[in-house]
Order: structure tokens, then C-alpha cells, then sequence
């Protein structure tokens, strides 16, 4: 009987299968609930880098005003002004005057940018900012032409200064 008594008798302490599959069950419900709050983020991101790109668009396009008068119509002129280029081959950048009374004094910096790959629409996440001889106007100046996420793309009616859709937008 000591002899019995000698060798205790331990509990093993583990997880059962069940335990374990509702622990991986829980983790992948959270992960999938994580996911599109995520690429919320990301494609905001690149809408974000978009914008900049934009903007240093608009400071080359000022620069070459002060130098010659006038807003470029095209944005090969602007290379030796810091028109930027593009980061990578999914943002494309273009860049405009508008014309009135033959006077070129407001100009336009458009790009695209996709920014879901997973998105089977035609145009990519675009938009344009105008700015003028008046001053830029801020952020106000900035107009989404397309979401790319949510296939929206606004009328003509809308922005009548804006180039084609399919111009800036593809």
C-alpha cells in the first residue's frame, strides 16, 4: 500500500480539440471584422498620396507662372518645374489650362490613382484641384471626380472646368 501512495497522481493540464477550434473560431471572426476597417485605411492612404502629388503639381504650375505669365497646357513643359512624378505605375498625373477671353489664368492638376486592384470598374480612384492667378482657394479646390470603391463618378453639370472622364480618369 506505501508503495501506492508514493507515485501521486497528477492531472494533466491541456486544451481539448473543442477548445482550441472555438479559440481559432473566435481569432478568425475577429480578423475578418478587422479586414475591411484596414483597407478602409490603406485606400485612404493612397487618396491622401494622390492629393500631395497634386499639389506639388499645382506648385509647379505656379512656379512656371511666375516665370512666364501663363499656366502650362501640358505637364512635359512642367518637368523642369518639379511636376512630380509619379510614385508608381497604378497613379498617373496630368495637367491643363482653362482658357477664357484667351487668357490663360486658371489651371487644372488631375491624377488617378488605383487604389483597389480588386475593383473591376473601369476608372480608377480620380480626382482634380483647380487653382488661379486669385489664389487656390484651399481645399475647397479639390473635386472627386470618381470613387473608385464605390463606382461614383460625378456629372458634368457638376464640374463643368473639368477635363473628359475618360481622359484623367483611365
Amino acid at each position: 500500500m506505501m508503495m501506492f501512495k508514493m507515485f501521486k497522481q497528477t492531472k494533466v493540464h491541456g486544451s481539448t480539440l473543442l477548445e482550441l477550434m472555438v479559440t481559432l473560431g473566435i481569432i478568425s471572426i475577429l480578423v475578418l471584422a478587422a479586414i475591411p476597417l484596414f483597407s478602409g485605411y490603406t485606400e485612404q492612404g493612397k487618396i491622401d498620396e494622390l492629393k500631395a502629388n497634386l499639389l506639388k503639381a499645382a506648385a509647379s504650375q505656379e512656379k512656371y507662372f511666375a516665370n512666364t505669365g501663363k499656366y502650362a497646357a501640358g505637364e512635359t513643359i512642367l518637368q523642369s518645374y518639379g511636376f512630380p512624378t509619379p510614385p508608381n505605375t497604378k497613379m498617373k498625373l496630368f495637367t491643363g489650362a482653362i482658357i477664357r477671353q484667351g487668357i490663360g489664368m486658371t489651371y487644372w492638376v488631375a491624377g488617378n490613382y488605383d487604389v483597389n486592384p480588386q475593383a473591376t470598374d473601369t476608372y480608377a480612384e480620380c480626382w482634380i484641384y483647380f487653382g488661379s492667378v486669385l489664389g487656390t482657394g484651399g481645399s475647397d479646390s479639390f473635386v472627386r471626380i470618381h470613387k473608385e470603391t464605390g463606382n461614383k463618378t460625378i456629372d458634368a453639370v457638376s464640374c463643368p472646368n473639368c477635363p473628359a472622364l475618360d481622359t484623367i480618369c483611365k
